[in-house]
């Protein structure tokens, strides 16, 4: 409660009396006393706050955070005179008068000790209360954690200091102080500040960091855009190129983390990666050397508690399938054996110390072991380093990947809503380098979720981690995975980064939309946005309704009737690619009733034969706006008015 009003008391003050220093001066406040303070109060904080992991990036688990405080009120205010008054009546209040900083001190801390919501001009009917018996003890669900009861005002302070304090200097001088106010808002949401060199060691966030930044980076650029009415319009178009590019920059600094994780895992657990190179090495075959002894031979399969067991030259494991590869003129049978060492080990069937061919012909032994030599070895050698890698990472340590990945597609989701509501004033302001930054930061996005999406090795690795999660809590965890109706667990993969995916789609759909169809106002870029707009939009309409009929025709009978009555909802729901892109085929639909006639005409090719496919969507919503765009665009075109 303490370090809370401390900083709530240092707002306050620094508000009321901030416009007396200068640049310089408040330079040296953030970054020899500010900054450093929220520093080391974070790497302090080792309550479980900052464990917390949440189910999906659309849904959070830290809902129970402190938010930003109001503005306090000036000199004079009536709420506060009340408060004096009612402070007095207090036994402990002072019988003199209160100083205009005193009293906002006391009215702050009146305010936090007994639960108020941060508005200091209602700090006196707390007092009453007090005075009448009436208040209780207010209780914080972390009273400990510094990040929950006090991270979010201490961030929140410094846009409050730069929105309404360091604005109000010219514009060359609050470009200065920008860099370290959303730096230190970049360092919570992505680790690191962007725009500021040399600032320290970056920090590792944990989510309710990473949740508080990207909150915080769009609480600023929403306050920033309230002020822009007070500008000239040179300095409009400079705060929002600046805004653009840094919330660009931010998001693919994000994204770069993430795809970094993904590939590393990959490496180090992706059985995809292994195969491709187990393809590489047998189209070799031929030139690999004979190194294994002729006289070796693999012992017949051991049956232990329903398994069929094995020894092989590379130690005991587990027969987990059986293929037929073609070799040469040959047919071979393939045992599949799972090394207790990890590893995984592709080699011919053995019956009686003989190899056994799909013709029925058995080999000698040491023709055996030479054939063993040609197709295992050059698998071994791939199987055997994924097993020395993997030695490094147990199985529970795919969650020192599985955590990371989580936060990076919480932190891209996140990022990627701070600026879904300026998207207007950028297509009508920004510069085409700002605007392809943020366009391309979007596709990578979009493009780095989609993959980890499909990844069947990573799907795993989450359901491990669930399980990891769950330990002995849940009996039948086969049921718990298909209790959604078999369309995918809340926490899978496919749940965080379908979120992100269609994220990122919605909104580059909705900006590359805003730059090319014709707006009701006459407001214009200076360059012709229609032209540069038109490919980038037409062929992610395409690429997303073309999916989403694919996906819905496969998945789409699978799903509640419920969850299709409000498909535009339905995003957080199922871990299904159909579902969390409807609320993406629904803006397409809005979209294309916004072409004007001559552009739905150009478009008509690509459009009509999709929107025939659409007629039989299960969602009824769907359904209706294609009815609409039928008869609002396509009826055009037919010659019906």
């Amino acid at each position: 409660i303490v370090q809370r009003g401390s900083v709530i008391t240092l707002r306050a003050i620094l508000l009321r009396h901030g416009h007396i220093f200068s640049v310089s001066q408040w330079n040296v406040i953030m970054n020899q006393v500010i900054l450093p303070a929220m520093q080391v109060a974070i790497q302090t904080d080792k309550t479980s706050v900052t464990n917390i992991i949440s189910e999906s990036p659309l849904v959070s688990n830290l809902d129970f955070f402190s938010e930003p405080l109001a503005l306090p009120p000036p000199v004079g205010n009536e709420g506060l005179r009340k408060f004096a008054a009612a402070a007095q009546r207090v036994s402990s209040g002072p019988t003199r008068p209160y100083g205009d900083s005193e009293l906002l001190v006391e009215a702050s801390f009146a305010d936090l000790r007994h639960g108020g919501d941060g508005d200091l001009t209602k700090a006196y009917k707390l007092v009453e209360k007090v005075v009448s018996g009436q208040t209780g003890n207010h209780e914080e669900p972390f009273p400990d954690s510094w990040v929950a009861t006090t991270g979010p005002i201490a961030l929140g302070m410094l846009t409050d200091f730069f929105c309404m304090i360091v604005m109000r200097y010219k514009v060359d001088d609050a470009r200065k102080m920008w860099p370290i106010v959303m730096g230190q808002m970049q360092r919570w949401a992505v680790g690191s500040p962007l725009i500021v060199k040399n600032t320290g060691v970056p920090l590792s966030p944990c989510e309710a960091l990473v949740r508080i930044g990207c909150k915080e980076i769009s609480r600023l650029s929403e306050t920033l855009i309230t002020l822009l009415p007070r500008m000239n319009d040179s300095d409009v178009k400079i705060w929002l190129d600046v805004l653009c590019k840094n919330l660009a920059d931010t998001l693919s600094y994000s994204i770069g983390l993430e795809g970094e994780v993904h590939d590393k895992f990959t490496q180090v657990f992706g059985t995809k990666n292994v195969e491709s190179n187990i393809e590489k090495d047998e189209n070799k075959e031929d030139k690999v050397e004979e190194e294994i002894p002729g006289d070796e031979q693999v012992p017949p399969s051991l049956v232990e508690e329903g398994k069929t067991m094995v020894s092989t030259a590379y130690g005991n494991g587990e027969l987990i399938t059986q293929r037929v590869d073609k070799y040469l003129s040959l047919s071979i049978d393939i045992d599949v054996v799972r090394l207790d060492s990890g590893a995984t080990l592709y080699g011919p069937k053995v019956v009686d110390g003989k190899q056994k061919t799909s013709d029925g012909d058995e080999d000698s032994p040491a023709e055996t072991t030479s054939m063993e030599n040609v197709l295992a070895q050059s698998v071994t050698e791939v199987e055997i380093d994924y097993a020395e890698a993997r030695t490094t990472f147990s199985g529970k340590d795919k969650e020192q990947f599985i955590s990371p990945l989580r936060l990076r597609c919480t932190a891209s989701y996140c990022l990627q809503k701070c600026f879904s509501d300026f998207l207007d004033l950028f297509s009508t302001n920004c510069g085409k380098g700002e605007i392809s930054a943020l366009l391309q930061a979007l596709e990578k996005s979009r493009v780095i979720a989609s993959k980890a999406s499909v990844d069947k090795d990573l799907s795993t690795a989450f359901e491990d981690a669930i399980l990891m999660e769950w330990g002995d809590k849940v009996e039948d965890t086969k049921k718990a995975f298909s209790s959604d109706g078999g369309v995918g667990h809340l926490r899978r993969s496919e749940m965080f980064f379908l979120t992100q995916e269609a994220s990122a789609n919605n909104i580059l759909i909705h900006f590359l939309a805003l730059l090319y169809c014709p707006r009701e106002d006459e407001l214009a870029n200076q360059w012709d946005t229609v032209l540069f707009s038109e490919p980038l939009l037409m062929e992610r309409i395409t690429d997303v309704l073309q999916k989403f009929i694919i996906s819905e025709r496969e998945d789409g009978h699978r799903i509640d009737p419920n969850v299709w009555r409000a498909a535009s909802e339905s995003g957080g729901t199922f871990a299904v690619h159909c579902t969390s892109f409807a609320a993406v085929v629904v803006n397409i639909l809005n979209t294309l009733m916004k072409f004007s006639d001559d552009q739905f005409d150009e478009q008509k090719g690509k459009i009509f034969p999709i929107l025939c496919s659409l007629i039989t969507i299960h969602s009824s919503e769907i359904r209706g706006l294609v009815a609409d765009v039928m008869n609002k665009k396509v009826s055009v075109l037919v010659g019906i008015k």
